[in-house]
Protein backbone atom coordinates (compact mmCIF):
# COMPACT_ATOMS: atom_id res chain seq x y z
CA UNK A 1 0.00 0.00 0.00
CA UNK A 2 1.43 3.53 -0.56
CA UNK A 3 2.25 5.89 1.30
CA UNK A 4 -0.50 8.38 0.83
CA UNK A 5 1.10 11.34 2.31
CA UNK A 6 3.49 11.31 -0.74
CA UNK A 7 0.80 12.33 -3.00
CA UNK A 8 0.20 16.00 -1.07
CA UNK A 9 1.23 18.06 -3.45
CA UNK A 10 -0.42 15.86 -6.17
CA UNK A 11 -4.01 14.83 -5.58
CA UNK A 12 -7.35 16.89 -5.41
CA UNK A 13 -8.39 18.18 -2.32
CA UNK A 14 -10.96 15.88 0.17
CA UNK A 15 -13.80 17.82 1.58
CA UNK A 16 -12.34 18.69 4.35
CA UNK A 17 -9.84 21.12 2.23
CA UNK A 18 -12.90 22.25 0.28
CA UNK A 19 -14.05 25.08 2.71
CA UNK A 20 -10.59 26.96 3.01
CA UNK A 21 -10.27 26.43 -0.83
CA UNK A 22 -13.20 27.89 -1.94
CA UNK A 23 -12.94 30.80 0.68
CA UNK A 24 -9.54 31.86 -0.99
CA UNK A 25 -11.31 31.53 -4.31
CA UNK A 26 -13.88 34.07 -3.43
CA UNK A 27 -11.02 36.12 -1.93
CA UNK A 28 -8.73 36.18 -4.86
CA UNK A 29 -9.02 39.74 -6.92
CA UNK A 30 -8.51 37.41 -10.15
CA UNK A 31 -11.59 35.38 -9.39
CA UNK A 32 -14.13 37.89 -10.84
CA UNK A 33 -12.20 38.38 -13.99
CA UNK A 34 -11.95 34.93 -14.65
CA UNK A 35 -15.27 34.23 -14.49
CA UNK A 36 -16.10 36.68 -16.56
CA UNK A 37 -13.77 35.53 -19.10
CA UNK A 38 -14.91 31.66 -19.27
CA UNK A 39 -18.44 32.87 -18.39
CA UNK A 40 -19.22 36.18 -20.22
CA UNK A 41 -22.89 36.14 -19.88
CA UNK A 42 -23.33 34.78 -15.77
CA UNK A 43 -24.00 36.75 -12.72
CA UNK A 44 -20.68 36.98 -10.89
CA UNK A 45 -22.83 37.78 -7.78
CA UNK A 46 -24.99 34.44 -8.11
CA UNK A 47 -21.47 32.32 -8.64
CA UNK A 48 -20.18 33.53 -5.79
CA UNK A 49 -23.26 33.19 -3.83
CA UNK A 50 -23.55 29.65 -4.62
CA UNK A 51 -19.87 29.08 -4.15
CA UNK A 52 -20.36 29.83 -0.56
CA UNK A 53 -22.51 27.35 0.33
CA UNK A 54 -20.70 23.97 -0.92
CA UNK A 55 -18.77 22.29 1.19
CA UNK A 56 -18.20 19.11 -0.34
CA UNK A 57 -16.65 18.16 -3.97
CA UNK A 58 -19.69 16.28 -4.16
CA UNK A 59 -21.83 20.05 -3.92
CA UNK A 60 -19.72 21.50 -6.13
CA UNK A 61 -19.70 19.06 -9.26
CA UNK A 62 -23.64 18.41 -8.68
CA UNK A 63 -24.59 21.37 -7.80
CA UNK A 64 -22.00 24.03 -9.69
CA UNK A 65 -20.27 22.67 -12.16
CA UNK A 66 -23.41 20.09 -13.92
CA UNK A 67 -25.10 23.60 -14.25
CA UNK A 68 -21.90 25.27 -15.91
CA UNK A 69 -21.32 22.31 -18.45
CA UNK A 70 -24.95 22.96 -19.32
CA UNK A 71 -24.56 26.12 -19.84
CA UNK A 72 -21.61 25.87 -22.18
CA UNK A 73 -23.38 23.23 -23.67
CA UNK A 74 -26.66 25.33 -24.40
CA UNK A 75 -24.49 28.04 -25.57
CA UNK A 76 -21.84 26.88 -27.69
CA UNK A 77 -22.73 23.60 -29.23
CA UNK A 78 -25.58 22.84 -31.99
CA UNK A 79 -26.07 19.62 -30.27
CA UNK A 80 -24.28 17.46 -27.93
CA UNK A 81 -24.83 13.80 -27.24
CA UNK A 82 -22.80 10.64 -26.09
CA UNK A 83 -23.04 6.78 -26.30
CA UNK A 84 -21.62 4.09 -24.25
CA UNK A 85 -21.81 4.96 -20.81
CA UNK A 86 -24.55 2.10 -20.05
CA UNK A 87 -21.79 -0.38 -20.17
CA UNK A 88 -19.91 1.17 -17.33
CA UNK A 89 -20.35 -0.95 -13.97
CA UNK A 90 -21.09 1.15 -11.05
CA UNK A 91 -18.82 1.10 -8.41
CA UNK A 92 -15.68 -0.11 -10.51
CA UNK A 93 -13.01 2.23 -11.03
CA UNK A 94 -11.69 2.74 -14.12
CA UNK A 95 -8.88 4.98 -16.16
CA UNK A 96 -10.38 6.73 -19.09
CA UNK A 97 -8.17 6.85 -22.05
CA UNK A 98 -8.91 9.68 -24.12
CA UNK A 99 -8.41 11.17 -27.08
CA UNK A 100 -7.53 14.92 -26.56
CA UNK A 101 -8.70 18.44 -28.60
CA UNK A 102 -10.03 20.82 -25.71
CA UNK A 103 -7.69 21.39 -22.47
CA UNK A 104 -11.16 21.32 -19.97
CA UNK A 105 -13.95 20.25 -22.42
CA UNK A 106 -12.66 16.86 -22.71
CA UNK A 107 -12.78 15.47 -19.52
CA UNK A 108 -15.74 17.84 -18.71
CA UNK A 109 -17.83 16.85 -20.95
CA UNK A 110 -17.57 13.43 -19.24
CA UNK A 111 -18.46 14.28 -16.07
CA UNK A 112 -21.42 16.08 -17.03
CA UNK A 113 -22.77 13.04 -18.49
CA UNK A 114 -21.62 11.07 -15.35
CA UNK A 115 -22.81 13.58 -13.14
CA UNK A 116 -26.60 14.01 -15.32
CA UNK A 117 -27.01 10.52 -16.94
CA UNK A 118 -25.67 8.02 -14.42
CA UNK A 119 -25.23 7.10 -11.06
CA UNK A 120 -21.48 6.75 -11.42
CA UNK A 121 -18.86 8.77 -9.85
CA UNK A 122 -17.00 11.44 -12.05
CA UNK A 123 -13.38 10.69 -12.29
CA UNK A 124 -10.02 12.27 -11.32
CA UNK A 125 -8.64 14.40 -13.90
CA UNK A 126 -5.43 14.33 -15.00
CA UNK A 127 -3.96 18.68 -14.69
CA UNK A 128 -0.83 19.22 -16.24
CA UNK A 129 1.65 21.34 -14.01
CA UNK A 130 1.87 23.74 -16.67
CA UNK A 131 -1.25 24.89 -16.68
CA UNK A 132 -0.99 25.54 -12.91
CA UNK A 133 0.09 28.71 -12.92
CA UNK A 134 -1.52 30.82 -9.92
CA UNK A 135 -3.14 29.08 -6.86
CA UNK A 136 -6.80 30.67 -8.08
CA UNK A 137 -6.19 27.91 -10.49
CA UNK A 138 -4.93 25.31 -8.77
CA UNK A 139 -7.96 25.55 -6.16
CA UNK A 140 -10.43 25.23 -8.83
CA UNK A 141 -8.69 22.66 -10.55
CA UNK A 142 -8.50 20.72 -6.98
CA UNK A 143 -11.60 20.97 -5.51
CA UNK A 144 -13.02 19.82 -8.67
CA UNK A 145 -11.33 16.52 -9.27
CA UNK A 146 -8.34 17.60 -10.72
CA UNK A 147 -4.71 15.83 -9.68
CA UNK A 148 -1.28 17.55 -10.46
CA UNK A 149 -0.22 15.43 -13.48
CA UNK A 150 4.06 16.06 -13.14
CA UNK A 151 5.33 17.18 -16.50
CA UNK A 152 9.51 17.89 -16.93
CA UNK A 153 11.38 19.49 -19.84
CA UNK A 154 14.23 18.77 -18.06
CA UNK A 155 16.72 16.05 -18.13
CA UNK A 156 15.86 12.51 -18.65
CA UNK A 157 16.42 11.07 -15.03
CA UNK A 158 14.22 13.92 -13.61
CA UNK A 159 11.38 12.67 -16.37
CA UNK A 160 11.73 9.27 -15.26
CA UNK A 161 11.74 10.52 -11.65
CA UNK A 162 7.84 12.27 -12.60
CA UNK A 163 6.68 9.18 -14.67
CA UNK A 164 7.31 7.32 -11.85
CA UNK A 165 5.45 9.47 -9.78
CA UNK A 166 2.67 9.95 -12.02
CA UNK A 167 2.63 6.39 -12.57
CA UNK A 168 2.21 5.92 -8.72
CA UNK A 169 -0.56 8.43 -7.99
CA UNK A 170 -2.55 6.73 -10.98
CA UNK A 171 -2.41 3.20 -9.75
CA UNK A 172 -2.63 4.62 -6.07
CA UNK A 173 -5.63 6.17 -7.28
CA UNK A 174 -7.21 3.02 -8.88
CA UNK A 175 -6.49 0.15 -6.70
CA UNK A 176 -7.00 2.10 -2.87
CA UNK A 177 -8.82 5.23 -3.33
CA UNK A 178 -11.19 3.25 -5.52
CA UNK A 179 -11.30 6.41 -8.01
CA UNK A 180 -11.67 6.35 -11.63
CA UNK A 181 -9.19 8.23 -13.53
CA UNK A 182 -9.48 10.93 -16.82
CA UNK A 183 -5.93 11.21 -19.06
CA UNK A 184 -4.99 11.75 -22.18
CA UNK A 185 -3.68 9.16 -24.45
CA UNK A 186 -0.53 11.59 -25.62
CA UNK A 187 1.28 14.37 -23.77
CA UNK A 188 -0.97 17.33 -24.59
CA UNK A 189 -3.66 18.07 -27.16
CA UNK A 190 -4.33 16.45 -30.54
CA UNK A 191 -3.40 19.08 -32.54
CA UNK A 192 -3.15 17.93 -35.99
CA UNK A 193 -6.37 16.02 -35.65
CA UNK A 194 -4.57 12.24 -35.84
CA UNK A 195 -5.40 10.63 -32.54
CA UNK A 196 -2.52 8.17 -31.56
CA UNK A 197 -2.04 6.62 -28.44
CA UNK A 198 1.46 7.47 -26.99
CA UNK A 199 3.46 4.27 -26.32
CA UNK A 200 5.36 6.00 -23.43
CA UNK A 201 1.59 6.84 -22.01
CA UNK A 202 1.13 3.26 -21.47
CA UNK A 203 4.77 2.04 -19.89
CA UNK A 204 4.34 4.87 -17.63
CA UNK A 205 1.19 3.38 -16.26
CA UNK A 206 3.10 0.08 -15.88
CA UNK A 207 6.37 1.63 -14.34
CA UNK A 208 4.18 1.97 -10.74
CA UNK A 209 3.18 -2.12 -10.64
CA UNK A 210 5.10 -4.57 -8.54
CA UNK A 211 7.89 -6.92 -9.49
CA UNK A 212 6.12 -9.54 -9.65
CA UNK A 213 2.78 -8.32 -11.59
CA UNK A 214 3.13 -9.99 -15.22
CA UNK A 215 2.25 -7.45 -18.00
CA UNK A 216 -0.84 -8.73 -17.82
CA UNK A 217 -1.83 -8.23 -14.36
CA UNK A 218 -0.42 -4.96 -14.31
CA UNK A 219 -2.19 -3.81 -16.96
CA UNK A 220 -5.34 -5.50 -16.60
CA UNK A 221 -5.83 -3.88 -12.61
CA UNK A 222 -6.21 0.01 -14.11
CA UNK A 223 -9.34 -1.04 -16.04
CA UNK A 224 -8.78 0.74 -18.98
CA UNK A 225 -12.08 2.15 -21.21
CA UNK A 226 -10.69 4.36 -24.74
CA UNK A 227 -12.87 7.21 -24.75
CA UNK A 228 -13.56 8.98 -28.07
CA UNK A 229 -14.71 12.98 -28.30
CA UNK A 230 -15.58 14.72 -31.59
CA UNK A 231 -16.11 18.17 -32.27
CA UNK A 232 -17.71 19.44 -35.24
CA UNK A 233 -15.49 22.71 -34.89
CA UNK A 234 -11.98 21.88 -33.99
CA UNK A 235 -11.81 23.93 -30.47
CA UNK A 236 -8.92 26.40 -31.53
CA UNK A 237 -8.38 25.73 -34.77
CA UNK A 238 -6.46 28.60 -35.99
CA UNK A 239 -4.39 28.78 -32.96
CA UNK A 240 -3.18 25.02 -33.07
CA UNK A 241 -2.64 25.67 -36.80
CA UNK A 242 -0.47 28.40 -36.26
CA UNK A 243 1.36 26.58 -33.68
CA UNK A 244 2.05 24.08 -36.49
CA UNK A 245 2.88 26.31 -38.87
CA UNK A 246 5.64 27.76 -36.91
CA UNK A 247 6.80 24.49 -35.36
CA UNK A 248 7.82 23.71 -39.32
CA UNK A 249 10.76 26.09 -39.42
CA UNK A 250 11.63 26.38 -35.73
CA UNK A 251 11.12 25.43 -31.46
CA UNK A 252 7.76 26.08 -30.96
CA UNK A 253 7.57 28.65 -28.08
CA UNK A 254 4.70 29.46 -25.91
CA UNK A 255 3.59 32.60 -24.76
CA UNK A 256 3.29 33.52 -20.91
CA UNK A 257 -0.82 32.48 -20.12
CA UNK A 258 -1.23 31.13 -23.61
CA UNK A 259 -2.17 27.77 -22.06
CA UNK A 260 -5.14 29.87 -20.23
CA UNK A 261 -6.10 31.65 -23.03
CA UNK A 262 -6.20 28.21 -24.94
CA UNK A 263 -8.83 26.96 -21.77
CA UNK A 264 -11.19 30.40 -22.27
CA UNK A 265 -11.01 30.39 -25.89
CA UNK A 266 -12.10 26.57 -25.79
CA UNK A 267 -15.38 27.43 -23.67
CA UNK A 268 -16.41 29.86 -25.47
CA UNK A 269 -15.97 29.09 -29.40
CA UNK A 270 -18.59 27.65 -31.03
CA UNK A 271 -18.42 24.39 -31.50
CA UNK A 272 -21.25 23.17 -33.71
CA UNK A 273 -21.91 19.08 -32.97
CA UNK A 274 -20.27 17.39 -30.24
CA UNK A 275 -20.28 13.37 -29.49
CA UNK A 276 -18.67 11.48 -27.01
CA UNK A 277 -18.08 7.82 -27.10
CA UNK A 278 -17.27 5.54 -24.55
CA UNK A 279 -15.59 3.02 -26.32
CA UNK A 280 -15.21 -0.70 -25.37
CA UNK A 281 -13.10 -1.83 -22.76
CA UNK A 282 -10.03 -2.97 -22.96
CA UNK A 283 -10.46 -6.70 -21.75
CA UNK A 284 -8.09 -9.36 -19.89
CA UNK A 285 -8.25 -11.14 -23.32
CA UNK A 286 -6.81 -7.79 -25.33
CA UNK A 287 -4.27 -7.69 -22.98
CA UNK A 288 -3.40 -11.31 -23.35
CA UNK A 289 -3.02 -10.75 -26.99
CA UNK A 290 -0.80 -8.29 -26.17
CA UNK A 291 1.74 -9.79 -23.66
CA UNK A 292 2.22 -12.77 -26.67
CA UNK A 293 4.52 -10.00 -28.54
CA UNK A 294 8.26 -9.47 -27.49
CA UNK A 295 8.46 -6.55 -24.44
CA UNK A 296 8.24 -3.05 -26.79
CA UNK A 297 5.78 -4.58 -28.83
CA UNK A 298 3.45 -5.45 -26.36
CA UNK A 299 3.00 -1.59 -25.69
CA UNK A 300 2.69 -0.81 -29.40
CA UNK A 301 0.01 -3.86 -29.75
CA UNK A 302 -1.66 -2.12 -27.06
CA UNK A 303 -1.87 1.15 -28.47
CA UNK A 304 -3.51 0.10 -31.60
CA UNK A 305 -6.08 -1.28 -29.56
CA UNK A 306 -6.50 1.69 -28.07
CA UNK A 307 -6.59 3.60 -31.28
CA UNK A 308 -8.96 1.22 -33.20
CA UNK A 309 -11.68 1.93 -30.66
CA UNK A 310 -10.72 5.23 -30.44
CA UNK A 311 -11.13 6.10 -34.57
CA UNK A 312 -14.14 3.40 -34.93
CA UNK A 313 -16.13 5.59 -32.52
CA UNK A 314 -14.62 9.09 -33.74
CA UNK A 315 -18.26 10.54 -35.38
CA UNK A 316 -17.61 12.59 -38.92
CA UNK A 317 -19.29 15.57 -39.53
CA UNK A 318 -20.13 17.37 -42.81
CA UNK A 319 -16.59 19.38 -41.91
CA UNK A 320 -14.24 16.49 -41.73
CA UNK A 321 -15.60 15.43 -45.23
CA UNK A 322 -15.59 18.99 -46.44
CA UNK A 323 -12.08 19.51 -45.28
CA UNK A 324 -10.79 15.92 -46.66
CA UNK A 325 -12.10 16.70 -50.53
CA UNK A 326 -10.96 20.40 -50.21
CA UNK A 327 -7.33 19.41 -48.74
CA UNK A 328 -7.51 16.67 -51.83
CA UNK A 329 -8.89 18.72 -54.73
CA UNK A 330 -11.95 16.23 -54.71
CA UNK A 331 -15.92 15.57 -54.35
CA UNK A 332 -15.22 11.94 -53.09
CA UNK A 333 -17.24 12.99 -49.89
CA UNK A 334 -19.72 15.05 -51.19
CA UNK A 335 -22.62 12.72 -50.38
CA UNK A 336 -22.19 13.53 -46.89
CA UNK A 337 -22.33 17.51 -46.84
CA UNK A 338 -24.13 20.27 -49.24
CA UNK A 339 -22.57 23.03 -50.99
CA UNK A 340 -24.29 25.24 -49.05
CA UNK A 341 -22.08 23.63 -45.77
CA UNK A 342 -19.09 23.76 -48.28
CA UNK A 343 -18.87 27.02 -49.02
CA UNK A 344 -19.57 28.15 -45.47
CA UNK A 345 -16.65 25.94 -44.16
CA UNK A 346 -14.42 27.88 -46.82
CA UNK A 347 -15.74 31.09 -45.68
CA UNK A 348 -15.31 29.89 -41.77
CA UNK A 349 -11.80 28.69 -42.83
CA UNK A 350 -10.83 32.12 -44.47
CA UNK A 351 -12.12 34.14 -41.51
CA UNK A 352 -10.20 31.65 -39.14
CA UNK A 353 -6.39 31.99 -40.80
CA UNK A 354 -6.81 35.53 -41.99
CA UNK A 355 -4.92 36.69 -38.36
CA UNK A 356 -2.56 34.52 -38.77
CA UNK A 357 1.22 35.52 -40.56
CA UNK A 358 2.45 33.20 -43.04
CA UNK A 359 2.73 31.53 -46.38
CA UNK A 360 -1.01 30.98 -47.04
CA UNK A 361 -1.20 27.48 -48.66
CA UNK A 362 0.84 25.98 -45.78
CA UNK A 363 -1.61 27.60 -43.31
CA UNK A 364 -4.49 26.24 -45.46
CA UNK A 365 -3.31 22.65 -45.61
CA UNK A 366 -2.17 22.98 -42.18
CA UNK A 367 -5.95 23.59 -41.13
CA UNK A 368 -7.52 21.61 -43.32
CA UNK A 369 -5.98 18.18 -42.06
CA UNK A 370 -6.70 18.92 -38.90
CA UNK A 371 -10.11 18.06 -39.84
CA UNK A 372 -9.44 16.39 -42.78
CA UNK A 373 -7.40 13.35 -40.97
CA UNK A 374 -10.08 11.63 -38.89
CA UNK A 375 -11.37 11.06 -41.76
CA UNK A 376 -8.94 8.92 -43.16
CA UNK A 377 -8.55 7.26 -39.34
CA UNK A 378 -12.30 6.45 -39.82
CA UNK A 379 -11.85 4.40 -42.65
CA UNK A 380 -9.13 2.24 -41.95
CA UNK A 381 -10.54 1.61 -38.59
CA UNK A 382 -14.02 0.40 -40.02
CA UNK A 383 -12.19 -0.92 -43.08
CA UNK A 384 -14.90 1.72 -45.69
CA UNK A 385 -11.59 2.30 -47.74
Amino acid sequence: MANTHQFDDIRPYTDSEVPAAIARVLSDERFDTFMRNMFPKANIGFVRQELQRVSTVHELQHRLMRNAMAHIIRSTTTAFAHTGIEQLQLNTPYLYVSNHRDIMLDASLLCYCLVAHSNIDTPEITFGSNLMQTQLIVDLGKINKMFRFMRSNGSPRELVSMSQQNSAYIRHAITEKRESVWIAQRNGRTKDGNDRTDVGVLKMFAMSAPNNLTFSENLGQLNIVPLCISYEYEPCDAMKTNELYISRSKRYEKQPGEDIRSVVHGVVQPKGHVHLAVCPTITPADIAQCAEQPSNARYKALASIIDQRIHAAYRLWPTNYIAHDLLHGANTHQQHYTAQQREQFAAYMSHSLSPLNGNANELREIFLSIYANPVDNVLNATNKH
